[in-house]
């Protein structure tokens, strides 16, 4: 047992340091902690069979690793996805990643699950957060618990996936970057990926989110949340659900089914937004989706109806947006149309 501890350690440590002490050593982690996510995500989600995927430790944490394996030609296809993510990291490009399951070949903007991840890039020692609707937030950091946010991560990525129900039988995958466009040329996409013909995904059913963490570096830091349908859910307790307002206070929810519900809802992932609208027959309203949530064990998140006192449903249009670029955005020019790309080959 302790010569089992020992090799385990032993391939954590392969895996990543204790410490990260330059941008080359940041850059590694994040690109094997996005390697390790996508494995993960195709993994325990059914994608690829077993013989796909190698075996390492993160701790006492066991996690698949996609390889190439000339009998599964799709892993071999995610595994270039990976490298054109690479790519973009390493330029400093790359914004968004978005992975999606979809059951129609013939729509993929149609799907019903799907995985968002965001890199923010930092000057060393400081964070910058491009993604402030307010003028660029600058503060000091310690990367002490860089190490703990990543075995975290990962221990919560297995544990969720673990009370999702299976995806339908036949599934497909996409993925979507999107870029700090003020430092990307136009003409930039990476190896392996072409422009985006569009830059919306829609839910069939009704969507929860769940906020799986983040990991910061001195230099980068990498976000990560995902989206799937409600019914994959119902197995998880009422008394687990908590949220986290607008001024990052905890609170618990009350009874998920005082959420209305809908005969058909429609979901739209609009420039990396997620806008949820519940479409009745004769009424119609709009569901708020909050994108920072914290949900106990497991993350589950609740979507929450505005009223006014009297009962009135309000009608607000969401949500949470992101600026275009790197800059503080400006009321005085035009908006700037934001670049995507997907991969030249769907799998």
């Amino acid at each position: 047992m302790a010569c089992a501890q020992q090799v385990r350690t032993s391939q954590s440590t392969q895996l990543f340091p204790n410490q990260i002490v330059s941008e080359q050593q940041s850059l590694v982690v994040m690109k094997k902690l996005l390697a390790i996510a996508v494995s993960g995500i195709t993994y325990l989600r059914g994608i690829f069979p077993g013989k796909a995927y190698g075996r390492k430790y993160v701790e006492d944490q066991q996690v698949m690793i996609l390889r190439e394996e000339h009998s599964c030609p799709g892993a071999t296809q995610i595994l270039q996805w990976m490298q054109g993510c690479f790519d973009a990291i390493e330029k400093k490009y790359l914004r968004t990643v978005i992975i999606s399951i979809y059951t129609d070949p013939e729509n993929p903007q149609k799907v019903t699950e799907f995985y968002h991840f965001r890199i923010q890039y930092s000057a060393a020692g400081a964070h910058m957060d491009f993604e402030s609707n307010n003028n660029i937030k600058v503060s000091s950091m310690s990367c002490g618990n860089t190490r703990k946010a990543i075995i975290l991560l990962v221990r919560k990525l297995y544990t969720v996936m673990q009370y999702l129900g299976p995806l339908p039988e036949n599934v497909y995958l996409n993925m979507k970057l999107a870029y700090y466009d003020d430092v990307t040329p136009q003409a930039y996409q990476p190896p392996g990926f072409r422009e985006a013909d569009c830059d919306t995904m829609e839910f069939e059913q009704e969507p929860v989110k769940l906020t799986m963490g983040e990991v910061v570096s001195p230099y980068h830091t990498l976000k990560f949340d995902m989206a799937t349908e409600r019914h994959r859910l119902e197995q998880v307790e009422e008394k687990w659900v908590l949220k986290i307002d607008e001024e990052d206070a905890i609170t618990q929810s009350e009874d998920p089914k005082c959420v209305e519900e809908a005969q058909k809802e429609n979901t739209v992932l609009e420039n990396t937004e997620v806008r949820v609208s519940c479409h009745e027959e004769i009424n119609t309203c709009e569901e708020v989706t909050e994108m920072d949530t914290l949900v106990k064990k497991t993350c589950y998140m609740e979507l929450g109806t505005k009223r006014t006192r009297s009962g009135r449903i309000i009608k607000p249009t969401l949500a949470s947006q992101f600026p275009t670029s790197q800059e503080t955005p400006s009321t005085d020019l035009p908006k700037k149309k934001r670049k995507f790309s997907e991969p030249k080959e769907r799998y």
